[in-house]
Protein backbone atom coordinates (compact mmCIF):
# COMPACT_ATOMS: atom_id res chain seq x y z
CA UNK A 1 0.00 0.00 0.00
CA UNK A 2 1.14 3.85 0.12
CA UNK A 3 0.14 6.55 1.56
CA UNK A 4 -0.50 9.51 -0.56
CA UNK A 5 -0.36 12.93 1.37
CA UNK A 6 -3.22 15.56 -0.26
CA UNK A 7 -3.29 19.53 1.64
CA UNK A 8 -7.45 19.91 2.14
CA UNK A 9 -6.89 23.37 1.20
CA UNK A 10 -5.58 22.58 -2.33
CA UNK A 11 -6.68 19.36 -3.56
CA UNK A 12 -4.49 17.60 -5.72
CA UNK A 13 -1.32 18.84 -6.85
CA UNK A 14 1.15 18.20 -9.52
CA UNK A 15 3.51 16.45 -6.95
CA UNK A 16 0.16 14.17 -6.09
CA UNK A 17 -0.66 13.14 -9.84
CA UNK A 18 3.48 11.91 -9.87
CA UNK A 19 3.50 9.92 -6.57
CA UNK A 20 0.14 8.51 -7.56
CA UNK A 21 1.56 7.47 -11.05
CA UNK A 22 4.58 6.08 -9.88
CA UNK A 23 2.55 4.06 -7.07
CA UNK A 24 0.26 2.37 -10.16
CA UNK A 25 3.01 1.57 -12.64
CA UNK A 26 4.69 0.10 -9.41
CA UNK A 27 1.47 -2.55 -9.72
CA UNK A 28 0.61 -1.38 -5.72
CA UNK A 29 -3.34 -1.57 -5.96
CA UNK A 30 -4.17 0.31 -2.45
CA UNK A 31 -3.91 4.07 -2.10
CA UNK A 32 -4.64 5.67 1.05
CA UNK A 33 -5.30 9.22 0.37
CA UNK A 34 -4.65 11.10 3.55
CA UNK A 35 -6.56 14.43 3.29
CA UNK A 36 -5.06 16.31 5.95
CA UNK A 37 -5.02 20.11 7.53
CA UNK A 38 -8.69 19.14 7.75
CA UNK A 39 -8.56 22.00 10.68
CA UNK A 40 -7.67 24.45 8.37
CA UNK A 41 -10.81 24.31 6.51
CA UNK A 42 -13.12 24.15 9.27
CA UNK A 43 -13.39 20.53 8.70
CA UNK A 44 -15.85 20.99 5.70
CA UNK A 45 -17.59 17.96 4.62
CA UNK A 46 -18.01 20.35 1.33
CA UNK A 47 -14.90 20.91 0.63
CA UNK A 48 -13.53 17.09 1.96
CA UNK A 49 -16.31 15.80 -0.88
CA UNK A 50 -14.59 17.92 -3.51
CA UNK A 51 -11.40 16.86 -2.91
CA UNK A 52 -12.49 13.28 -2.90
CA UNK A 53 -14.22 13.86 -6.11
CA UNK A 54 -10.63 15.09 -7.74
CA UNK A 55 -9.38 11.52 -6.26
CA UNK A 56 -11.64 8.83 -7.37
CA UNK A 57 -11.36 10.44 -10.44
CA UNK A 58 -7.69 9.78 -10.79
CA UNK A 59 -7.82 6.19 -9.00
CA UNK A 60 -10.50 5.22 -11.56
CA UNK A 61 -8.44 6.53 -14.25
CA UNK A 62 -5.27 4.54 -13.42
CA UNK A 63 -7.54 1.33 -12.10
CA UNK A 64 -6.55 1.77 -8.32
CA UNK A 65 -8.45 1.15 -5.51
CA UNK A 66 -8.67 4.40 -3.33
CA UNK A 67 -9.37 5.01 0.46
CA UNK A 68 -10.16 8.51 1.05
CA UNK A 69 -9.28 10.03 5.02
CA UNK A 70 -10.11 13.45 5.91
CA UNK A 71 -7.30 14.00 9.33
CA UNK A 72 -5.58 16.51 11.32
CA UNK A 73 -1.83 15.53 12.02
CA UNK A 74 -1.37 18.29 14.31
CA UNK A 75 -3.96 17.21 16.69
CA UNK A 76 -3.99 13.53 15.60
CA UNK A 77 -7.46 13.25 14.02
CA UNK A 78 -8.11 10.26 12.37
CA UNK A 79 -4.86 9.28 12.45
CA UNK A 80 -5.56 7.00 15.50
CA UNK A 81 -8.76 8.21 16.97
CA UNK A 82 -11.73 9.14 15.28
CA UNK A 83 -11.75 13.06 14.90
CA UNK A 84 -15.01 14.36 17.04
CA UNK A 85 -14.89 17.09 14.31
CA UNK A 86 -15.79 14.43 11.40
CA UNK A 87 -19.10 12.68 12.89
CA UNK A 88 -20.25 12.77 9.41
CA UNK A 89 -17.04 10.27 8.06
CA UNK A 90 -17.60 6.66 9.25
CA UNK A 91 -14.39 5.13 7.68
CA UNK A 92 -11.76 3.78 9.49
CA UNK A 93 -8.88 5.88 11.05
CA UNK A 94 -5.54 5.84 9.06
CA UNK A 95 -4.23 3.33 11.40
CA UNK A 96 -7.10 1.16 11.59
CA UNK A 97 -7.00 0.99 7.89
CA UNK A 98 -3.10 0.10 7.87
CA UNK A 99 -3.93 -2.07 10.21
CA UNK A 100 -6.95 -4.03 8.73
CA UNK A 101 -5.65 -3.93 4.81
CA UNK A 102 -5.42 -7.20 3.15
CA UNK A 103 -2.53 -8.21 2.44
CA UNK A 104 -1.27 -8.94 -0.78
CA UNK A 105 1.38 -11.88 -1.75
CA UNK A 106 4.67 -11.38 -2.57
CA UNK A 107 4.99 -14.66 -4.52
CA UNK A 108 3.97 -13.44 -8.16
CA UNK A 109 3.32 -16.00 -11.08
CA UNK A 110 6.37 -16.93 -12.34
CA UNK A 111 7.62 -19.94 -10.47
CA UNK A 112 10.58 -19.62 -8.42
CA UNK A 113 13.80 -17.48 -9.12
CA UNK A 114 16.85 -17.58 -7.46
CA UNK A 115 19.44 -14.59 -8.43
CA UNK A 116 22.56 -15.91 -7.45
CA UNK A 117 25.11 -13.42 -4.93
CA UNK A 118 27.41 -15.65 -3.84
CA UNK A 119 28.86 -19.09 -4.26
CA UNK A 120 29.16 -20.95 -1.24
CA UNK A 121 32.61 -23.55 -1.43
CA UNK A 122 33.17 -26.64 0.26
CA UNK A 123 36.25 -26.40 1.82
CA UNK A 124 39.28 -28.26 0.40
CA UNK A 125 39.01 -31.95 1.33
CA UNK A 126 35.45 -31.66 1.95
CA UNK A 127 32.74 -33.96 0.30
CA UNK A 128 30.26 -31.56 0.52
CA UNK A 129 28.59 -29.83 -2.40
CA UNK A 130 28.54 -26.03 -3.08
CA UNK A 131 25.62 -23.92 -2.05
CA UNK A 132 24.14 -21.30 -4.47
CA UNK A 133 22.78 -18.42 -1.93
CA UNK A 134 20.68 -15.31 -3.05
CA UNK A 135 17.44 -13.77 -2.62
CA UNK A 136 14.37 -16.75 -3.32
CA UNK A 137 11.12 -14.26 -4.64
CA UNK A 138 8.23 -15.97 -7.19
CA UNK A 139 7.89 -18.94 -5.26
CA UNK A 140 9.77 -21.33 -3.20
CA UNK A 141 12.52 -24.28 -4.14
CA UNK A 142 12.05 -27.99 -2.53
CA UNK A 143 13.92 -31.39 -2.92
CA UNK A 144 13.32 -32.75 -5.94
CA UNK A 145 12.08 -29.84 -8.04
CA UNK A 146 13.52 -29.70 -11.59
CA UNK A 147 15.63 -26.14 -11.65
CA UNK A 148 17.35 -24.65 -14.59
CA UNK A 149 20.50 -22.38 -14.72
CA UNK A 150 20.77 -19.84 -16.76
CA UNK A 151 21.98 -17.91 -18.97
CA UNK A 152 23.67 -21.51 -19.65
CA UNK A 153 20.52 -23.60 -19.80
CA UNK A 154 21.63 -26.56 -18.06
CA UNK A 155 19.51 -28.36 -16.03
CA UNK A 156 19.49 -30.24 -12.57
CA UNK A 157 17.51 -31.23 -9.39
CA UNK A 158 17.14 -29.30 -5.86
CA UNK A 159 18.93 -31.40 -3.69
CA UNK A 160 19.28 -29.12 -0.50
CA UNK A 161 17.65 -25.64 0.48
CA UNK A 162 17.90 -24.07 3.71
CA UNK A 163 16.37 -20.53 4.28
CA UNK A 164 13.99 -18.80 2.39
CA UNK A 165 12.95 -14.88 0.78
CA UNK A 166 15.83 -12.20 0.95
CA UNK A 167 18.51 -14.86 1.97
CA UNK A 168 17.95 -18.58 0.83
CA UNK A 169 20.05 -21.20 -0.28
CA UNK A 170 20.28 -24.04 -2.84
CA UNK A 171 22.31 -27.38 -3.15
CA UNK A 172 21.51 -29.35 -6.69
CA UNK A 173 22.70 -32.98 -7.21
CA UNK A 174 25.35 -32.23 -10.43
CA UNK A 175 27.93 -30.03 -9.84
CA UNK A 176 27.21 -26.70 -12.46
CA UNK A 177 29.69 -23.98 -13.11
CA UNK A 178 27.38 -21.62 -11.60
CA UNK A 179 28.47 -17.81 -10.73
CA UNK A 180 27.44 -14.49 -9.09
CA UNK A 181 25.12 -12.89 -11.30
CA UNK A 182 23.65 -16.00 -12.70
CA UNK A 183 20.20 -17.18 -12.03
CA UNK A 184 18.23 -20.53 -10.93
CA UNK A 185 14.59 -21.18 -12.09
CA UNK A 186 11.66 -23.30 -11.86
CA UNK A 187 12.42 -25.44 -14.98
CA UNK A 188 8.72 -25.96 -15.70
CA UNK A 189 8.26 -22.11 -15.80
CA UNK A 190 12.01 -20.43 -17.21
CA UNK A 191 12.25 -16.78 -17.37
CA UNK A 192 13.47 -15.25 -20.59
CA UNK A 193 17.03 -14.71 -21.63
CA UNK A 194 17.05 -11.79 -23.80
CA UNK A 195 19.68 -9.36 -25.45
CA UNK A 196 16.87 -6.44 -25.96
CA UNK A 197 14.38 -4.77 -23.22
CA UNK A 198 11.94 -2.30 -23.49
CA UNK A 199 11.11 -0.57 -20.43
CA UNK A 200 8.98 1.90 -18.12
CA UNK A 201 11.09 4.07 -16.47
CA UNK A 202 12.02 7.05 -14.13
CA UNK A 203 14.39 9.10 -15.56
CA UNK A 204 16.07 10.96 -12.62
CA UNK A 205 18.56 13.58 -13.58
CA UNK A 206 18.45 16.63 -15.48
CA UNK A 207 20.58 15.57 -18.29
CA UNK A 208 17.77 14.41 -20.51
CA UNK A 209 17.93 10.82 -21.99
CA UNK A 210 17.83 10.09 -25.55
CA UNK A 211 18.80 7.51 -28.05
CA UNK A 212 22.43 6.47 -28.30
CA UNK A 213 23.34 7.13 -24.34
CA UNK A 214 25.02 4.94 -22.60
CA UNK A 215 24.41 3.30 -19.09
CA UNK A 216 25.21 0.28 -16.75
CA UNK A 217 22.24 -1.86 -16.27
CA UNK A 218 22.13 -3.57 -12.54
CA UNK A 219 19.71 -6.60 -12.77
CA UNK A 220 19.63 -8.96 -9.54
CA UNK A 221 23.19 -9.81 -8.70
CA UNK A 222 24.08 -8.82 -12.56
CA UNK A 223 25.94 -4.98 -14.13
CA UNK A 224 25.91 -4.96 -18.02
CA UNK A 225 26.54 -2.15 -20.40
CA UNK A 226 23.82 -1.14 -22.22
CA UNK A 227 23.15 1.56 -25.01
CA UNK A 228 19.45 3.19 -25.68
CA UNK A 229 18.43 2.54 -28.57
CA UNK A 230 15.03 4.55 -28.92
CA UNK A 231 12.58 6.84 -26.90
CA UNK A 232 9.29 5.87 -27.71
CA UNK A 233 6.82 7.98 -25.72
CA UNK A 234 6.68 10.24 -22.74
CA UNK A 235 3.79 10.50 -19.87
CA UNK A 236 1.94 13.37 -19.46
CA UNK A 237 1.03 12.63 -15.05
CA UNK A 238 -1.31 14.90 -14.85
CA UNK A 239 -3.52 14.35 -17.90
CA UNK A 240 -2.38 10.64 -18.02
CA UNK A 241 -2.02 11.71 -21.83
CA UNK A 242 1.27 9.75 -23.53
CA UNK A 243 3.06 11.43 -26.35
CA UNK A 244 4.40 9.35 -28.86
CA UNK A 245 5.85 12.13 -30.49
CA UNK A 246 8.83 12.60 -27.54
CA UNK A 247 12.20 10.96 -27.92
CA UNK A 248 13.71 12.65 -25.09
CA UNK A 249 12.93 12.21 -21.06
CA UNK A 250 13.74 15.15 -18.49
CA UNK A 251 14.29 14.90 -15.11
CA UNK A 252 11.47 12.67 -13.20
CA UNK A 253 9.63 12.04 -16.58
CA UNK A 254 8.27 8.62 -17.01
CA UNK A 255 8.02 7.75 -20.36
CA UNK A 256 8.96 3.87 -22.88
CA UNK A 257 12.48 3.11 -23.86
CA UNK A 258 14.00 0.20 -25.45
CA UNK A 259 17.98 -1.05 -24.22
CA UNK A 260 20.49 -3.18 -26.42
CA UNK A 261 22.68 -5.20 -23.58
CA UNK A 262 26.25 -5.66 -24.10
CA UNK A 263 25.41 -9.05 -23.13
CA UNK A 264 22.20 -11.12 -21.90
CA UNK A 265 20.30 -10.76 -18.99
CA UNK A 266 17.57 -13.13 -17.31
CA UNK A 267 14.71 -11.51 -16.85
CA UNK A 268 10.83 -11.49 -16.27
CA UNK A 269 7.65 -9.13 -17.08
CA UNK A 270 7.50 -6.99 -13.93
CA UNK A 271 3.71 -7.84 -13.72
CA UNK A 272 5.19 -11.58 -13.67
CA UNK A 273 7.77 -10.87 -10.97
CA UNK A 274 9.00 -7.64 -9.45
CA UNK A 275 12.49 -8.39 -8.65
CA UNK A 276 13.19 -9.80 -12.09
CA UNK A 277 11.49 -7.68 -14.28
CA UNK A 278 12.62 -4.38 -12.71
CA UNK A 279 16.32 -2.77 -12.66
CA UNK A 280 18.24 0.52 -12.63
CA UNK A 281 20.58 2.59 -14.76
CA UNK A 282 23.72 3.59 -13.25
CA UNK A 283 26.08 5.98 -14.74
CA UNK A 284 29.22 4.72 -16.03
CA UNK A 285 30.85 8.24 -15.32
CA UNK A 286 29.65 9.64 -12.08
CA UNK A 287 28.37 5.97 -10.56
CA UNK A 288 24.80 7.72 -9.77
CA UNK A 289 21.55 6.17 -10.26
CA UNK A 290 20.06 7.69 -13.12
CA UNK A 291 17.05 5.36 -13.64
CA UNK A 292 14.64 2.91 -12.27
CA UNK A 293 13.10 0.75 -14.52
CA UNK A 294 10.14 -1.87 -15.22
CA UNK A 295 10.81 -4.59 -17.81
CA UNK A 296 7.61 -4.50 -19.90
CA UNK A 297 8.26 -7.60 -22.05
CA UNK A 298 4.59 -7.82 -23.50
Amino acid sequence: AAVILVDARHGLREQSYRHTQLTALLGIKHLIFAVNKMDLVGWSRARFDEVSVEIRALADRLGVEAVVIPLCALDGGNVVDPAPETPWYTGPTLLGWLESMPLPSHEGVSGARLPIQWVVRPEVGSTETRWYAGPLTGGEFAVGDEVVALPSGRRSHVAAVEGSGAAARVQLTDELDIARGDLLAAAATPPSVISTIRATVCWMTDVPLGAGDRVLVKHTSRVVKAIVTDVHDRLDITTGIVDTEAHKLGLNDIGTISLKLASPLVVDDYAVNRSTGSFIAIDETTNSTVLAGMIRQG
